[in-house]
């Protein structure tokens, strides 16, 4: 069964590779996250690392590093970024106590008025 999964990898990463290089010819510069997460419950693992190994020979490869990717922003020379909006709890047991909180999702940076 490893075996087998093994091969299906590989065969997966190789037909990955010449379709890029179809789509968009032969030189491919891949800018990649360097991303990594364990097992997460409920969650296919990430093939990263062996993807990338297949990908370096082929193709000019960058990778990116992700750390605070998503709390600083690069337009503000690194000025970090801070929650706007306000929305009312969606955790029904909780709205007593919380009835408004921050959506995480939606980001702004901060401005420092001096």
């Amino acid at each position: 069964m490893k075996l087998s999964s093994f091969i299906n990898q590989q065969q997966a990463d190789k037909r990955l590779a010449k379709k890029l290089r179809e789509r968009f010819g032969n030189v491919v510069i891949l800018i990649l996250g360097n991303w990594m997460a364990g097992n997460v419950k409920c969650h296919e693992p990430i093939r990263d690392v062996g993807m990338r190994i297949m990908l370096v020979k082929g193709f000019q490869e960058y990778l990116l590093d992700e750390s605070r990717t998503s709390s600083l922003c690069p337009s503000y020379q690194n000025s970090e970024l801070e929650t706007f909006k306000k929305v009312q709890d969606p955790r029904s047991y909780q709205r007593k106590k919380y009835p408004i909180v921050d959506d995480h999702g939606l980001l702004s940076a901060k401005t420092n008025n001096i």
